[in-house]
């Protein structure tokens, strides 16, 4: 099971909090972290890592070109997203027009975007986070409906990666 972050990795985004509950749903299940990003909180994410009791299940790479970053949600089973500010989310949408499961803290996109969808949780808390990538995972039949009833035909860069042979 792969759970991922895709973006900044700024104090706004937690990251250095996404490795916590990872440490803690680790414990528990088997499952891999990736994040994608960089930013202010980048070197104190490294340290983090270089800690953890399960650095060699947590991967963090600097930069993902745009075309490509298609591969990282294709093999993603989760999505994270902490940010308490989260204006739109466009990483939730990528997400979910890719089939993964988002778990988001309550923001005004996510707000927006997870509400009544299946197969996502909007949460209160981290401790909610925790619970939902503890739990069975959602049934595809339910995040292809959420997908096809938020991500718009419009865009069109998430279909990048349909004309690709690899």
């Amino acid at each position: 099971m792969y759970k991922r972050q895709v973006g900044r990795m700024g104090p706004e985004k937690n990251p250095l909090d996404l490795v916590e509950i990872y440490q803690q749903v680790r414990e528990q299940k088997p499952c891999k972290l990736l994040l994608v990003g960089e930013g202010t909180q980048s070197e104190d994410l490294k340290t983090k890592i270089a800690a953890s009791k399960w650095k060699s299940d947590i991967v963090l790479i600097d930069r993902i070109p745009n075309d490509q970053i298609w591969k990282v949600y294709a093999t993603a089973d989760y999505f994270v997203n902490l940010c308490r500010t989260e204006i739109f989310g466009m990483a939730i949408l990528e997400a979910m027009y890719y089939g993964v499961s988002v778990a988001a803290l309550a923001a005004p996109g996510p707000s927006v975007t997870l509400r009544d969808m299946p197969g996502h949780k909007l949460c209160s808390s981290y401790e909610e986070i925790r619970d939902w990538l503890l739990a069975e995972h959602p049934a595809q039949e339910q995040l292809r409906e959420s997908a096809a009833r938020t991500v718009p035909v419009s865009y069109t860069h998430l279909r990048a990666h349909e004309t690709r042979e690899d």
